[in-house]
């Protein structure tokens, strides 16, 4: 987690960024694991599901945004100038995945990591859970610097990238990102049955 966040810190390339993300959010699933709980390995896997659904998303936004002109994919964080000017929509849920990414509340990305936390305090891993906490201060930082390339860059000049509107992708990305929005508040409905199905298992 240490790698991942410090290697991202300094990224321009998207590429590289999402390696190194990668790194980190692993390490958040590896966390559950090691808790040595089945508590710890459900909200593991219910974080893994959480990052499978954020990684779909962006990749297909990713995918297809292209330049209009030579109509190459973008390479650089700075390709994302300018880009909510274009496609306000795609933008939106780019952005609702990114922070969901970061974990801020109340997204999906939140719950997960807060039940992972959970799971390591009732295993004791203090150390290991500080270390985390402070990961996850400095991820904020660079999920945020994310954010700001797409919405609050300014430049006298857009570049022109845009996104490529599709019918479908468009019914999938509002889909995903509802669920990521709406997850929270399921959660909260079925907490305690989700508790008390862990304790069951044990």
């Amino acid at each position: 987690m240490i790698v991942g966040s410090l290697g991202a810190l300094k990224q321009v390339r998207i590429k590289r960024f999402l390696a190194y993300t990668s790194i980190n959010q692993i390490g958040f699933i590896l966390l559950g694991i090691a808790s040595c709980s089945f508590m710890g390995l459900l909200t593991a896997i219910m974080y893994l599901s959480l990052y499978i659904v954020m990684n779909l998303i962006f990749f297909s936004i990713f995918l297809h945004v292209e330049h209009a002109i030579v109509k190459k994919n973008v390479i650089y964080l700075s390709d994302l100038y300018g880009i909510s000017y274009y496609s306000k929509e795609s933008s939106i849920h780019l952005a609702i995945t990114i922070l969901s990414m970061a974990g801020l509340p109340p997204l999906g990305g939140f719950i997960g990591k807060l039940f992972i936390y959970f799971s390591a305090i009732e295993a004791r891993l203090d150390f290991s859970l500080i270390i985390t906490l402070a990961v996850s201060i400095l991820s904020t930082y660079y999920y945020l610097n994310f954010v700001r390339y797409i919405f609050f860059e300014k430049r006298f000049e857009y570049k022109l990238y845009y996104y490529i509107k599709n019918a479908k992708l468009t019914f999938f990305l509002r889909i995903f990102s509802i669920f990521l929005v709406s997850f929270p508040m399921f959660l909260s409905i079925y907490f305690d049955f989700f508790i008390k199905m862990s304790f069951s298992c044990i």
